[in-house]
């Protein structure tokens, strides 16, 4: 019996099919193909194999999913973390895949996330925020796309027992002035609120009770101005001394607390006017005036008054606040092009304007200090009434 080429068929010699008898397949005959033949079933297989890629909608077929932001974070226990967790999903080319449902799981430490299922936007990445759970320890999230293997997040939650004493220290030829001790207590207050707001994640630091302290001193003013020791420091005069004088009045002190120091003798011309050393600051008696009275003093200059702002001695305050919770200058340790707007640097001269580096956030974040606040609202003014 003799077969045919299938007439239903109309492809060209080269690609016809032949019917053989089953004993008649062996070995396989040679399937040659012309040149533009070949390149045409070459882009049918190219299309096959592209199309298993997608996904029914047309949409990239998700092929990993990587773990681009937010790890290892360390916070207060019960605070929300600085930084999102943020996940890329790719196709198997590396490209974005937009539209791609990730879903947010907590896995350990009794936390919450603030979404628990987000589609990736057109970068292909999905965010969460997260706020760890209330005891200190570890806490784990997940971040799971359909088919892909889990992407998983680590954090710290801490105890955060840093808590923070303003004094007014009070020279023996001075007497204490309520408006002075006002315009501290409206720092403090002012600050808290401003810290809060520039970490964004409503933890701010503690104060003592009661928040100032105020300590008379036996020694005069030019007590505090002069300087009495063998090694040049004429310039550390007033913070040196009003730094001693407060931890002798206040004895030893718990390592996590911390003093900010305002004292009311003003420093010297070419004398530092506000320091911090490891756990006290000092603030000297020209900004505490300013922050009082609104009147500034250059003390090279003469002695008379002229109009400033007291919000700016509200800011040295916080810069130097600042140091005490181990933050450096901004533009010497991060740089940036926005390092000269922060507190920690020349931002301190446009408080409350003033701003905090993300590095400083997730630093401030990881310390002993800050912990979770109800919403606090700053005074619409700075100093003493």
């Amino acid at each position: 019996m003799r077969f045919r080429p299938h007439s239903t068929l109309t492809f060209p010699p080269e690609l016809r099919l032949w019917v053989l008898p089953r004993h008649q397949l062996q070995p396989p005959l040679p399937l040659r193909l012309w040149p533009a033949a070949r390149r045409q079933l070459a882009a049918l297989l190219l299309l096959l194999v592209a199309a298993c890629d997608l996904l029914p909608t047309g949409v990239p077929r998700p092929h990993e999913a990587r773990l681009l932001a937010g790890n290892h974070q360390t916070a207060a226990a019960g605070a929300e973390l600085i930084l999102p967790l943020t996940v890329e999903v790719l196709d198997k080319g590396e490209q974005p895949v937009r539209g791609v449902q990730v879903s947010w799981t907590v896995s350990a430490g009794g936390g919450a996330l603030q979404s628990s299922a987000v589609e990736t936007d057109a970068d292909g990445r999905a965010q969460a925020r997260w706020i760890l759970g209330p005891e200190p320890g570890e806490n784990r999230a997940v971040a799971r796309v359909s088919g892909l293997p889990d992407v998983e997040f680590w954090a710290m939650a801490q105890e955060t027992p840093g808590f923070v004493t303003a004094v007014y220290l009070v020279p023996a030829d001075r007497s204490v002035r309520q408006e002075y001790l006002e315009s501290i207590e409206n720092a403090m207050v002012h600050l808290r609120a401003w810290y809060q707001d520039a970490m964004g994640n409503q933890t701010t630091f503690r104060l003592s009770e009661p928040a100032v302290e105020v300590v008379e001193s036996s020694e005069p003013v030019e007590w505090f101005q002069s300087w009495r020791y063998g090694w040049p420091g004429e310039q550390w005069a007033i913070i040196f001394n009003a730094e001693g004088e407060a931890r002798r009045h206040l004895g030893w002190q718990p390592a996590e607390r911390v003093l900010l120091v305002f004292v009311d003798a003003p420093r010297l011309c070419g004398q530092q006017s506000a320091a911090a050393f490891a756990t006290t600051a000092v603030v000297d008696g020209t900004h505490l005036r300013l922050m009082a009275t609104g009147e500034l003093i250059n003390p090279c200059h003469g002695e008379e008054p002229f109009e400033g702002d007291p919000c700016q001695a509200v800011g040295v305050a916080g810069h130097e606040l600042g140091h005490l919770f181990r933050l450096g200058h901004s533009c010497h340790r991060y740089g940036g092009p926005h390092c000269r707007r922060s507190i920690m640097d020349s931002g301190y001269g446009i408080y409350p304007n003033s701003i905090l580096l993300e590095e400083e956030r997730l630093e401030l974040a990881a310390g002993i200090f800050f912990s979770p606040e109800e919403p606090l609202t700053m005074p619409s003014y700075c100093g003493a009434r």
